[in-house]
């Protein structure tokens, strides 16, 4: 097996697209409702993705985790910009891959308008 890190193209964004709606589905079953879960859209996420990575540069630095020429995985950081908001934290975002035997997906996005009721 080969894991390679390289940087996130738009020719990712198809394969990135199915990976990020199974990482959700994965890691906020049961947390989020199942009707927002089933609902996630790959090609939708595949397209937010190439636009994210078609806009440029701007500070960010998105990668692609690749094993055995599948994309498994991405990130997206950038630093927050110091001379207007010293306070904000730099902020990321990632999700990793949700293939059979893999960890559980992560992803630091949380819309907590689609939680699923507390029992």
């Amino acid at each position: 097996m080969t894991l390679v890190i390289r940087p996130f193209t738009v020719d990712d964004a198809d394969q990135f697209g199915l990976v990020h709606v199974r990482a959700w589905q994965a890691t906020y079953r049961g947390t989020m409702t199942d009707e927002f879960l089933d609902a996630l859209d790959g090609a939708a996420w595949a397209r937010r993705w190439r636009e994210h990575v078609a806009d440029g540069d701007h500070g960010r630095v998105d990668l692609v985790a690749e094993l055995d020429g599948h994309v498994v995985g991405a990130v997206s950081s950038r630093s927050a910009p110091t001379e207007t908001a010293p306070t904000t934290r730099p902020s990321s975002s990632a999700t990793r891959s949700t293939r059979p035997g893999s960890p559980s997906a992560t992803c630091s996005r949380h819309p907590r308008a689609h939680a699923a009721p507390s029992s």
